[in-house]
């Protein structure tokens, strides 16, 4: 008996974990329930500029939604108030308001690109990462859109590409795209504590996977047969019945 060679991969999200699955010479992938939680720290503008030209790329799936990004404190004791951020290099400084729910827009600024220009935070390294932030007008507070989150993963992707070791990144492709294949399981973080989740559209409604903790949802962005109109409705826990120490 020949034994199979698997190769296991696992990212990290701003926006989202991801799963990791295996991929055997029989053709055969199955999916490793292996959970990423960490999410990536602010990269070079330059990186980052990469998810802007991805917006205006897959512009459609959201083309009534504008691109923020948001910065997300690791611990939950970190204070939002008084962030600075700017774009600067050795020739320039660029300064990047801040929202009090740390989102912010990142302007396209070519020069930045020619200085090799990096994104500063006036706070240490490892106490904030970050994620795009798709949120198209007339979507409920408990919902969201599959185009936005469709949109969210391509942006990422672009902004992750370059750190992706080089057989992951080929793995992916093969596969049809980190955003597009049934056996990358991306997974979202949630508001609040899920009961349950479901992807519903007209008459249309079906339940997809959550996480085990409730606080993540895993939305079938591969389905084509579902449009970007389509919505994630959420039942949250009551919070009566949220585990101890959860808040």
């Amino acid at each position: 008996m020949i034994a199979k060679t698997v190769l296991t991969t696992c990212l990290s999200l701003g926006i989202m974990s991801a799963h990791c699955f295996a991929y055997s010479r029989e053709d055969v992938p199955a999916k490793v329930e292996i959970s990423s939680t960490r999410d990536p720290e602010l990269k070079s503008y330059r990186q980052m500029y990469k998810g802007l030209e991805a917006f205006d790329q897959y512009r459609q799936l959201a083309p009534a939604a504008m691109l923020k990004f948001i910065l997300l404190p690791v611990d939950a004791n970190t204070s939002l108030r008084d962030l600075n951020l700017r774009i600067a290099s050795e020739q320039s400084s660029v300064p990047i308001a801040v929202d009090i729910d740390g989102s912010f827009v990142l302007p396209k600024i070519p020069k930045a690109l020619d200085e090799n220009a990096d994104l500063l935070l006036n706070r240490k390294r490892g106490q904030f990462r970050w994620r795009p932030d798709i949120h198209s007008e007339g979507v409920p507070t408990d919902m969201r859109r599959l185009g936005d989150l469709r949109l969210e993963c391509a942006i990422w992707w672009a902004v992750e590409y370059d750190d992706t070791p080089y057989d992951t990144r080929n793995l992916f492709r093969i596969l049809g795209g980190a955003c597009n294949s049934s056996l990358i399981v991306i997974s979202f973080w949630s508001p609040r504590r899920l009961s349950a989740a479901y992807l519903v559209s007209k008459d249309r409604r079906e339940k997809i996977e959550i996480s085990k903790n409730g606080l993540q949802y895993i939305p079938p962005l591969y389905k084509k047969a579902w449009g970007d109109d389509a919505l994630v409705e959420f039942e949250f826990l009551a919070v009566s019945e949220e585990p101890a120490g959860s808040k």
